[in-house]
C-alpha cells in the first residue's frame, strides 16, 4: 500500500503498470479487514512451560492479543467446526 501511495502523491507522472499492478492487491487487503473476525478456541493451545514464561501466561498473552477484535474467542466446547 506505501508503494501504491507513494506513486500516487510524490511522483511527477506515476507509472499506470505499477499502479494497476498493486491496485488489486490493495482491494484483497481492504476485502479482508472487512471480514468478519476469525472464531478461536481460548483454551485450544498445545504449548509449555519454558524457562522465560509458564504455559498459562503464554496462553492469556495470546488470548489477549487474539482478543482485541482479531478473533472472536469462545471455549473449544462452544466452537462448531
Amino acid at each position: 500500500m506505501a508503494t501504491y501511495r507513494y506513486q500516487r502523491a510524490f511522483t511527477p507522472v506515476p507509472d499506470q503498470a505499477v499502479l494497476a499492478f498493486l491496485h488489486p492487491r490493495i482491494d484483497d487487503f481492504f476485502g479482508i479487514l472487512k471480514q468478519p473476525p476469525a472464531r478461536s478456541g481460548s483454551d485450544a493451545y498445545t504449548t509449555f512451560d519454558t524457562p522465560e514464561l509458564p504455559a498459562e501466561r503464554i496462553i492469556a498473552h495470546h488470548n489477549r492479543l487474539l482478543g482485541r477484535g482479531f478473533a472472536e474467542l469462545s471455549e473449544v466446547e462452544r466452537v462448531r467446526f
